[in-house]
């Protein structure tokens, strides 16, 4: 009977049960059961030569199955050679596996009928049963000794490792394991078994095979119109165009999840097949790709939805002011809805476009490039480059909106002091302290905002602090209008805050600091403003003058608030500024950033972790640390009336490196009064102008011209009328040391050398003022190259000094970097020329 069941397997392969295409022929397979008692066997010699010839025709079928010819896998075929020791391993294997059918062939029979009477079980799990029920499975699993050789063995464990060569084999790791260990089938009947699940296995997995690759071209498709829409949404947001940026956003995603559902089609094995195969890796990185697709879409859409959230119409609409019924009061209506809320919203949108922007990061890091269609490598390898930057920058936006929503006061309310510097007449930060206010922010609207004239608070201060020298020429004590005394602004702001507490006023948590010209600049934007209870219409082009003469001239007198019509105004123009354009909006926005650039609004917050903001920003007003020059010019006008509107200051410095390295500055400030002529006599009065000139630390005067000297004499005995000293004034003082030959005042502050005088010119006149000094470092000769640098800082609230700068070096140096690359270099000279509308650097690297 062995014999006869013998006669199955070769009857299968005699009749060929294979179509041409590949797939089962089932009828032909049918056909193997009439033939059980056809076939009769002759002696034990012929049968087992059939069996031999059978096991050999098996393995062979089994082998190309395994590697279809296609154009591919037949290159690497040939290139391996037919009867290479790769192909030889694969075949033994089989035949191995065979032989192993063999020797189980009597479990089969023994348990074949308690297998008929049990409920259906998965294979796995009856294979193991038998397997730990029979005494044979010792023996089996110990018979693997007669495989091994001295090359490699055949593994007979279910997690021995595969002995195909993965460069030539993509076969599932199952079939590279051993087919039906453990269990005793009849040979024939196995054999039929095995080879009917070959057959089931590989042929479809191939077809799954074919199928890829032909979808191959439709996530291709897909993908790169995906790619398309990404490109147009990026045009889209460099234009403000937010809409039509989602939009394609949406259509991005569209195509890329057309994509992904392509690729689900295809299943995990097939996928870990198709990876698998030679050449394909465009499979792999195409699968990474649609994944980077998809989040780049979703971040896209989140941060489009984001911008749309944070509006200029949503921003803009912060305030709702209307009249308290108090003077100098205004107060909001209670409205549904709060600025921040929108803010707030914002965060989560962020929070989600950061974490798809990481998972894109990741995917992009799988994808193999070179695989790629030649019109993606580029665009992949762009935005390999930048997600990194974006995902930083969406960090950054992250935290700059927390810190906005806690300046807004969404979590806390807030209180910010107003102050309005007249640059009319200049002071350290941007002028005199002439009106101030006090303002009330509850998640982003202005609760309350209260203006009023700064000798209003200063009558209330009860404290005697002795004033800088300078200003006891107009004033015996100190107070807030004169508080913004030193040029670094976070340093005079504290100040201004200590005396506002002094005066009565509550603890604020910042200062707001704006000078005239913020309102000019927006007045061109919402246009005239009238003022019928002053009978004077508010314009760009007059402003400044009158509200000048309103309140030194024109104001009532037995009311006495002069600054009565600033209060009036303030409603006015926020109304004006909610009803503009879009388009103007846009460009009002422009103007606050430039005024913060050019230091016409200065920002100062009590929180550490806010004040950083504005620190990195360079909003604060501070005095810069520099690595080699530096250079600021500080004006303080002292009892010199208005007249700094009409003053041109041009400011030059020429600069020589000595053939040692050392290096001499000669700065010249010469100031022009184009005043005198005018209608009103504030402008026609002669500018008395305390100038510092803020230097190096350690840098050492060597002459000085050009100055009007004067000795300080105090107004009272402070001491005697119980007046206290300011730690910080003193400090300063104490160490202030005056230059025998010229009388200039030098000390130090902020960690810079201050060298001061007075600088007096009357209208329609000029006045220079020049030093020369020598600086505290020297170029290093030392070794094959060093540069010279220059930082430049604009005294706030100025309107911009011109400025010229002159390099002198030795001839034979060569300048191998310069900033800004368009300085006019000749030999042995490098000149700038420009303004002081915001800080300016100048850098040289000399080669020598």
């Amino acid at each position: 009977m062995p014999n006869q069941r013998r006669q199955i397997l070769n009857a299968l392969f005699d009749v060929k049960p294979v179509t041409q295409k590949g797939d089962l022929d089932l009828v032909k397979i049918r056909k193997v059961g009439e033939i059980l008692d056809l076939r009769k066997a002759k002696t034990l010699e012929e049968n087992q030569q059939r069996e031999k010839a059978i096991k050999i025709e098996l393995a062979d079928q089994t082998f190309n199955q395994i590697f279809p010819l296609d154009c591919r896998t037949a290159e690497k075929i040939k290139s391996v050679g037919k009867n290479s020791a790769e192909e030889s391993l694969i075949k033994e294997q089989i035949l191995a596996e065979l032989d192993e059918v063999e020797v189980l062939d009597n479990l089969l029979a023994l348990e074949q009928v308690k297998l008929d009477q049990k409920p259906v079980e998965s294979d796995q799990n009856f294979f193991d049963k038998e397997i730990e029920r029979t005494p044979k499975r010792e023996k089996f699993y110990h018979s693997k000794e007669k495989y091994q050789g001295e090359d490699f063995q055949i593994p007979l464990s279910p997690t021995a490792p595969p002995i195909v060569s993965p460069e030539l084999s993509p076969v599932p790791s199952r079939l590279q394991q051993p087919i039906l260990s453990g269990v005793a089938f009849s040979k024939p009947l196995a054999g039929f078994i095995l080879a009917g699940f070959l057959i089931a296995l590989i042929i479809p997995a191939f077809a799954w095979v074919n199928r890829g690759i032909e979808m191959k071209e439709d996530v291709l498709s897909s993908g790169f119109s995906a790619y398309q829409n990404l490109l147009a949404a990026q045009e889209s947001l460099e234009k403000a165009d937010w809409a039509t940026a989602e939009k394609s956003f949406n259509l991005a995603h569209s195509d890329f999840f057309e994509a992904q559902q392509e690729i689900n089609k295809l299943g995990g094995l097939t996928l870990g097949i198709l990876k698998g195969l030679p050449g394909t890796s465009l499979v792999s990185s195409g699968e990474h790709l649609v994944k980077v697709g998809e989040s780049l879409t979703l971040a896209g859409q989140r941060l489009t939805s984001t911008v749309q959230l944070l509006s200029f119409e949503n921003l803009f609409n912060l305030v709702n002011l209307t009249g308290s019924g108090q003077d100098n009061i205004l107060a909001v209506k209670d409205e549904a809805g709060q600025p921040t809320d929108l803010i707030a919203s914002s965060l989560t949108s962020l929070t989600q476009a950061k974490r798809e922007i990481h998972s894109a990061n990741q995917e992009l890091d799988q994808v193999e490039i070179k695989s790629l269609p030649g019109q993606l490598q580029s665009g992949v390898l762009s935005l390999k480059e930048k997600l990194p930057l974006v995902e930083e920058m969406l960090s950054q936006a992250l935290d700059y909106s927390e810190k906005l929503l806690n300046i807004l006061g969404h979590y806390n309310s807030r209180q910010y002091l107003l102050i309005f510097q007249n640059n009319s007449e200049i002071r350290a930060t941007g002028g005199f302290i002439g009106t101030y206010g006090l303002l009330h922010l509850d998640r982003g609207k202005i609760r309350e905002l209260f203006i009023d004239g700064i000798f209003n608070a200063d009558g209330q201060l009860r404290e005697k602090i002795v004033p800088p020298q300078p200003i006891q020429k107009i004033s015996t004590a100190w107070s807030m209008h004169d508080a913004n005394w030193f040029a670094d602004f976070p340093t005079s702001a504290q100040k201004i805050m200590w005396f506002y507490e002094k005066t009565g006023g509550p603890t604020v948590d910042g200062i707001i600091s704006f000078t005239p010209t913020v309102i000019e600049r927006l007045l061109g934007l919402t246009g005239p403003i009238a003022m019928p209870e002053y009978g004077t219409t508010l314009a760009a082009d007059n402003f400044v003058e009158i509200i000048q003469y309103k309140v030194e001239v024109d104001y009532d007198k037995e009311l006495n608030r002069p600054k009565k019509i600033l209060a009036d105004f303030a409603p006015k123009f926020i109304e004006a500024l909610n009803n503009l354009s879009d388009q103007d909006r846009k460009e009002a926005l422009k103007i606050i950033f430039d005024s913060l650039k050019e230091k016409h609004i200065l920002v100062y917050f009590d929180e550490p972790s806010l004040e950083e903001l504005v620190f990195e920003e360079n909003w604060a007003g501070q005095l810069l640390p520099a690595d080699k020059d530096y250079l600021s010019v500080v004006s303080s006008n002292i009892c010199g009336y208005k007249t700094d509107r009409m003053i041109e200051e041009f400011i030059s410095q020429e600069t020589e490196i000595k053939d040692d390295g050392s290096i001499i500055n000669t700065l010249t400030i010469r100031r022009t009064h184009q005043g005198g002529q005018t209608q009103y006599d504030w402008w026609n009065r002669v500018n008395a102008n305390y100038l510092r000139v803020y230097l190096p630390k350690g840098s050492q005067l060597i002459s000085a011209r050009g100055q009007s000297l004067e000795i300080y004499q105090p107004p009272i005995d402070y001491q005697e009328q119980g007046f206290k000293t300011d730690s910080l004034v003193s400090s300063i003082e104490g160490r202030m040391v005056v230059d025998a030959k010229t009388g200039t005042q030098i000390f130090e502050e902020n960690d810079k050398t201050v060298f001061a005088n007075w600088l007096y010119v009357s209208p329609g006149q000029s006045a220079e003022l020049t030093y020369q000094y020598k600086l505290p470092f020297k170029i290093n000769l030392n070794q094959p190259a060093d540069s010279y640098s220059l930082l430049i800082q604009k005294q706030a609230g100025t309107l911009g000094s011109q400025f010229n700068h002159q390099l002198k070096f030795p001839n034979d140096w060569h300048v191998s970097w310069r900033h800004p690359e368009d300085l006019n270099l000749e030999s042995g000279l490098i000149n700038y020329a420009g303004d002081l509308t915001v800080d300016r650097f100048l850098g040289v690297t000399f080669e020598y």
